[in-house]
């Protein structure tokens, strides 16, 4: 999750460079849009409890990335 977050601060601090702006709300929109997306692998739809699944096994894996590290 942490090298998704830096790929989306540095993708704001480039189109800052080329003077395109983009409001917080837009930004948050996608990156929210893009983690669920992420997350259901791209399915169409999907229920409450699977999204809590997914958020939960997700953090486990990080949980478990950063006791690796």
């Amino acid at each position: 999750m942490n090298a998704f977050l830096t790929k989306i601060k540095d993708f704001k601090e480039q189109l800052l460079n080329i003077d395109e702006v983009f409001s917080d709300k837009q930004l948050v929109s996608k990156a929210l849009a893009t983690t669920i997306w992420l997350l259901t692998r791209g399915k169409e739809s999907f229920c409450f409890d699977e999204l809590i699944s997914l958020l939960l096994q997700e953090s486990q894996s990080q949980a478990n990335r950063d006791v690796l590290n």
